[in-house]
């Protein structure tokens, strides 16, 4: 989604690669497009110990576009332009309010290898990203 808000359509390149055509070159993208995912910055507040009420701060920030969201656009629950999407954004404030150590729970659980875990995320949160 953030290639797509930046002018790359990387969906459209794979579909004509997948039907064996020999796409054109991509455009070059937009610089300065920002994007973010409102319920992965709430997991990961969650995930570092973050309390009850820091959780409800993160969310203001999120809904506000403030702080380290401002300027930025949602990428997975866009709610202004598709109100379903509020629903799991919803179900995961619920979640990490009514128990927000239940995030690393979330981290750990069955969703899959490729799936960043705990350390991982420390790794690319530390110095030693792209040392490793």
């Amino acid at each position: 989604m953030s290639a797509f808000r930046s002018g790359s359509d990387l969906v459209g390149l794979l579909l004509r690669l997948s039907l064996g055509e020999t796409p054109s070159a991509l455009t070059a993208s937009r610089e300065g497009v920002l994007t973010h995912l409102a319920m992965q910055a709430l997991l990961g507040a969650a995930s570092r110990g973050a309390t009850r009420r820091e959780i409800v701060r993160e969310c203001a920030l999120l809904a506000a576009a403030g702080g380290p969201y401002a300027g930025s656009s949602e990428e997975l629950t866009p709610v202004g332009l598709d109100w379903l999407s509020a629903v799991p954004l919803a179900i995961t404030v619920g979640v990490l309010l009514a128990s927000p150590p239940f995030a690393i729970k979330l981290a750990r659980g069955g969703f899959g290898p490729h799936l960043l875990d705990a350390g991982s995320i420390r790794v690319i949160e530390g110095e030693r990203f792209g040392q490793v």
